[in-house]
């Protein structure tokens, strides 16, 4: 019998996108490949990019769901930081220098985890015919858009390998910033007792300092009231990053607290009058909290101690709702390091349109360094380092390797 034809469209909102089908591909215990999340994206309506969904079907059925969206993006983000430096100085002339209209797949958000979503096995003799027409559309797009480069975002480590199949040898495949996790729960004893006596203290002392600040700290799903300052803390610390490629505002986080009332949570530290000085959302799932952006005020006399102080109460949060670990991000690696963080590595797929364009990043992709150096830091005693590395082989998580008074190397601290 012959496999049907697939179809495929192009949807504007995800309104067009019937729920069932979206569950079924992106599952529902995953809280950044939800579908609230996804709605609260939409309804931020974040400033100067474009939504849009693929959908392909087979026969009656949606077979393959792929957010996308379009984006004038700096081409040197991932860049060496002197390379970066002498970008921006070329666009205080040249304010488009090095910068072009991207067909992203993926989320517009920082969540490390593709949204490639395949809704049939890998041995389904169906998928090359639909794989076909997913990258026929996608041409097509970002032909109609003026978009010479397609990116996919953002994938783990463990997917790499498979997704790397699906996309074919077009697709170049570059190093972005790390994921960072720490380990909780489940065999380890409570944080922060699995790290070596250092980071333990150090801990310890942030912690107990805490007292003397006259801060209030709270974790509360209850966070829409503080939207808008959220929003002016969140653009501080925009301000200050080195990749910068979504901007949100007050909207986005007035969203993600109505349409994932059931997940999010924010962590937030606050004077005594009221006055927000720093926060953390986090989205929760059943094995993990997951930390996707933060805001301070770094005017606050205290602002060098809210990163550390706020990244330790979260892990504790984590833990004591039961979690396997908090993820916290791409940014801050070493504070994140000392605090016990493991490092995933997330890689981008790049497609040059451009015959000329491919074929250079081709030849000179070995060339190009990773965004940034991970820490390898002896944080963790002998015995912790051999629960976690054994934790993440069993969930097939293939990290940086943990340091232990093994290695021959010089040691890191």
């Amino acid at each position: 019998m012959t496999p049907p034809t697939p179809t495929v469209h192009w949807r504007a909102s995800l309104a067009d996108v019937p729920p069932p089908d979206w569950n079924r591909i992106f599952g529902t215990t995953v809280a950044v490949k939800g579908l609230p999340l996804a709605q609260a994206v939409e309804d931020a309506r974040i400033q100067n990019l474009t939504l849009l969904y693929l959908t392909a079907a087979l026969g009656e059925q949606v077979a393959a769901i792929i957010p996308a969206f379009i984006l004038r993006a700096r081409l040197d983000l991932l860049s060496p930081p002197r390379v970066r430096a002498v970008a921006q100085l070329a666009r205080r002339v040249f304010p488009k220098f090095l910068t072009r209209r991207i067909l992203f797949l993926g989320s517009p958000l920082a969540t490390c985890d593709h949204l490639l979503g395949i809704g049939i096995a890998d041995d389904d003799p169906r998928l090359p015919g639909l794989l076909a027409r997913i990258k026929a559309a996608l041409h097509a797009k970002a032909r109609e858009q003026r978009c010479p480069i397609i990116m996919a975002k953002d994938f783990r480590a463990r997917d790499r390998e498979r997704l790397a199949r699906m996309l074919g040898p077009e697709f170049l495949w570059m190093e972005t910033l790390p994921n960072a996790f720490i380990p909780v729960g489940e065999g380890l004893p409570p944080y922060p007792a699995s790290l070596r006596h250092k980071y333990r203290n150090n801990v310890a002392r942030t912690l107990a300092e805490s007292g003397h600040t006259g801060l209030i700290w709270k974790c509360s799903p209850d966070f829409a009231a503080l939207a808008p300052e959220m929003g002016r803390l969140y653009a501080q610390v925009l301000s200050r990053s080195q990749t910068p490629l979504e901007r949100l505002d007050e909207r986005f986080f007035r969203a993600v607290a109505t349409r994932c009332r059931d997940t999010a949570l924010a962590l937030t530290c606050a004077t005594p009058g009221g006055q927000l000085v720093c926060f953390w959302l986090a989205l929760e799932d059943p094995r993990t909290l997951c930390g996707l952006y933060m805001g301070m005020d770094y005017s606050h006399p205290h602002a060098g101690h809210l990163y550390p102080e706020g990244t330790f109460r979260l892990v504790r949060e984590a833990e004591r709702r039961g979690k396997r670990a908090l993820f916290c991000g791409q940014n801050a690696m070493l504070p994140k390091a000392h605090a016990g963080a493991v490092f995933e590595r997330i890689w981008l797929a790049v497609l040059p349109r451009n015959p000329i364009w491919a074929a250079a990043l081709r030849a000179g992709l070995h060339r190009i360094p990773p965004p940034c150096q991970i820490p390898r830091i002896r944080c963790y005693t002998d015995h912790a380092a051999a629960a976690i590395s054994a934790r993440l082989a069993a969930d097939g998580i293939p990290c940086e390797p943990l340091k232990t008074t093994a290695d021959s190397g010089p040691a890191s601290a």
